[in-house]
């Protein structure tokens, strides 16, 4: 089945495992939780000493509250990202198998912040200037006995938050799937 908020593709695995762990926590609890993690995305002030007190209340290990607050970001900002509503969304993890109170729990705070969610990470995304051309070049990496010799690609680009450029490293096999996956992205969005 395809969900919205993952992009019109399936739910991945570690998600459907963290919903379950997720609905172990009262839903006032996964409120507060849902606060907390909204706050670190879109402030950075993440309080890690309350979802500590949220884990320990509710008898879960550590390792379940990080995984579980994993799952809820993946959640929040994917549904951010797809503009996908908080009714739609409400919907989509009652079919994941989310109880009804916790999904509209998360709903209702993510419908609230919804619109600074969204402005925080097209800030910090990764883009392009349309005036501005890449930065790149190739390096020859001389092989050693044992490995073929190969091509490396970097190419330098400046986020819109900082301005400051990033530089990403790819082999050509890298470099080659990279360009495949970005022109089926275009050809999906050419549909739409």
């Amino acid at each position: 089945m395809r969900f919205k908020f993952c992009g019109e593709a399936d739910a991945p695995d570690w998600v459907l495992a963290e919903i379950n762990t997720i609905s172990k926590i009262s839903s006032v609890r996964v409120k507060l939780v849902i606060v907390q993690i909204l706050n670190g995305i879109i402030d950075g002030s993440l309080d890690y000493e309350k979802l500590t007190k949220v884990g320990s209340s509710s008898s879960l290990g550590s390792s379940d509250v990080e995984a579980s607050i994993a799952g809820l970001h993946f959640i929040l900002t994917n549904a951010a990202k797809n503009d996908v509503d908080d009714t739609t969304l409400a919907k989509e993890l009652q079919q994941l198998g989310m109880p009804k109170e916790h999904s509209d729990s998360i709903c209702r705070t993510y419908a609230k912040e919804k619109d600074r969610l969204q402005k925080k990470l097209l800030s910090s995304s990764l883009k392009m200037a349309s005036d501005q051309s890449p930065e790149w070049a190739v390096d020859y990496i001389l092989a050693n006995q044992n490995q073929e010799s190969s091509a490396v690609a970097h190419v330098a680009l400046k986020t819109t938050e900082t301005g400051q450029p990033i530089t990403v490293a790819l082999t050509e096999e890298k470099l080659k799937l990279l360009l495949h996956e970005l022109k089926t992205a275009r050809a999906l969005m050419d549909e739409v």
